[in-house]
């Protein structure tokens, strides 16, 4: 019970920050600037290793429990999402 009020707890908080998202992009689309290349590369990279890192490290426990598993899979998609802004740095 304690380990499924935990794991519906961080997907409240998961859902909280996709609509903080959500709604920054449409704010954003109304609203905009030209990116600075060099500074999504830089903070994507660093981001980058930082997930591949915790990935890695989180990899074998992946399968212990319901939120070890929503743990990797975070990181994992965190990895996903920062190859995704390295290509449209380089694209800008």
């Amino acid at each position: 019970r304690w380990s499924g009020s935990l794991s519906l707890f961080k997907g409240v908080i998961m859902a909280s920050f996709g609509l903080w998202v959500i709604g920054n992009a449409i704010y954003r689309f109304l609203t905009p600037v030209v990116p600075v290349a060099e500074t999504m590369g830089w903070v994507a990279a660093l981001a980058l290793v930082a997930n591949l890192t915790c990935a890695a490290l989180l990899l074998r426990f992946r399968n212990d429990d319901i939120n070890m598993r929503s743990t990797w899979l975070c990181s994992r998609n965190d990895v996903i999402a920062n190859t995704g802004v390295l290509v449209a740095a380089g694209l800008v």
